[in-house]
């Protein structure tokens, strides 16, 4: 559906679909469970599509993946924003091209030193180098399948090997490549079922569960995150910690299913965060700031959004541990002052401080893209100049 994909916002995307299906707004709106009306003002630009519900229950009923709507991967505008995406296919072969029964013939470097290169690649993802780790991530994993195979410490390879591979489901994710991401996050979890270690596999069945609601696959995270959540321990800082991202994971994903309480899995996933504080482990940042922001963010996806933008304010960004959380932090408040009449300005500024941290990834989120051209319509003078310009950094069509 070439027309489709050539589109520039997700409503106009929508519609292609809807007539290349030859649908009526009124039979979409009844197999999606939505209204005319809303099917209406989503394919005018007057609604943006931010609640994943609708996006997931819209595609369905169009039979294409979510995708198919969203544009994704949003290809870059200039040089300048494509070098990070011409990495893929290098990294796409490093992933398919290994596994744990057919490694490179390559001499590894020992397991040790591996797994520092990793941590380090870690924390250059955590402060938004997604050119570099791209490029560690084509050298790294095929030296990590090696390793695990052949190498000198066979398990501390495995266990790099686990959280490189959910660096790269979150890199590849951040920038729209989901297929890349699923594949990312199953090799994560080959290499933790041979670590036969259920706290790795509950984290690898973490990042399944992500590269998954990328795919739109909800009903396949809740029985990811149920079967992890039954065999995780819970007996350490670190079990707890795992085990409070796969809480809140599932409070997302009921929400968006409608299969459970979410406010149950949002609660218990707020006093495991009082039990550990601030946490460290595999990265993840699980504690009551990360708690609030998922908070904020499942408010959002609720269609709340003043309680998201509320919740989001009384978060203190100083606190969020890398830069990273910090982007999706002003990316996801500016959506939610976007919803609000007023507040123009101040989605602006929170834009611009997530730009100012991820340009990447604002530049690779079709929500943002959509947020944009929305709010230009609407902002006063001073709120759209600032607008303009970030949509015109973010490779817009204006």
């Amino acid at each position: 559906m070439s027309a489709s994909q050539s589109s520039r916002t997700t409503g106009e995307r929508l519609r292609a679909c809807r007539r290349y299906r030859g649908m009526s707004q009124r039979a979409l709106a009844g197999l999606a469970g939505v209204s005319p009306a809303f099917v209406s003002m989503v394919e005018n630009g007057q609604r943006t599509l931010e609640r994943r519900a609708h996006l997931a229950a819209l595609a369905d009923a169009l039979h294409v993946s979510i995708s198919e709507l969203t544009g994704q991967p949003i290809p870059p505008t200039a040089p300048a924003n494509g070098t990070v995406h011409a990495l893929v296919p290098a990294v796409r072969t490093a992933l398919l091209g290994h596994t744990l029964d057919h490694a490179p013939a390559l001499a590894p470097r020992p397991a040790r030193a591996l797994a520092e290169a990793v941590e380090a690649m870690a924390s250059g993802r955590e402060h938004c180098r997604d050119e570099s780790t791209g490029r560690e991530l084509v050298e790294l994993l095929p030296e990590l399948h090696a390793a695990a195979l052949r190498g000198d410490d066979p398990q501390t390879a495995l266990r790099a090997l686990v959280m490189a591979a959910k660096v790269a489901t979150s890199w590849a994710k951040a920038l729209g490549y989901h297929d890349l991401a699923w594949i990312a996050a199953d090799r994560g979890r080959q290499a933790a079922l041979r670590l036969e270690s259920p706290l790795h596999l509950a984290a690898a069945d973490y990042s399944v569960a992500q590269a998954l609601s990328g795919l739109g696959a909800h009903d396949q995270i809740g029985a990811v995150v149920e079967r992890a959540c039954a065999s995780v321990p819970r007996e350490t800082s670190q079990d707890l910690q795992v085990y409070g991202m796969l809480l809140l994971t599932a409070a997302l994903n009921r929400s968006v299913t409608g299969a459970g309480d979410p406010d149950a899995a949002l609660d218990e996933a707020r006093d495991v965060a009082a039990r550990t504080g601030e946490g460290t482990v595999f990265r993840f940042a699980f504690g009551p700031t990360n708690v609030a922001q998922w908070s904020a963010d499942l408010a959002m996806d609720r269609g709340d959004a003043g309680r998201a933008a509320r919740i989001a304010q009384g978060i203190d960004p100083a606190r969020i541990a890398s830069d990273s959380r910090r982007a999706a932090y002003w990316s996801h408040r500016a959506l939610a002052l976007a919803r609000l009449r007023g507040q123009e300005g101040a989605a602006a500024a929170a834009f611009r401080h997530a730009e100012a941290l991820a340009p990447d990834r604002l530049r690779a989120s079709p929500q943002v893209r959509d947020t944009l051209l929305h709010l230009l319509a609407r902002a006063p003078r001073p709120a759209a100049r600032d607008l303009r310009g970030i949509a015109h950094r973010a490779g817009v069509p204006l």
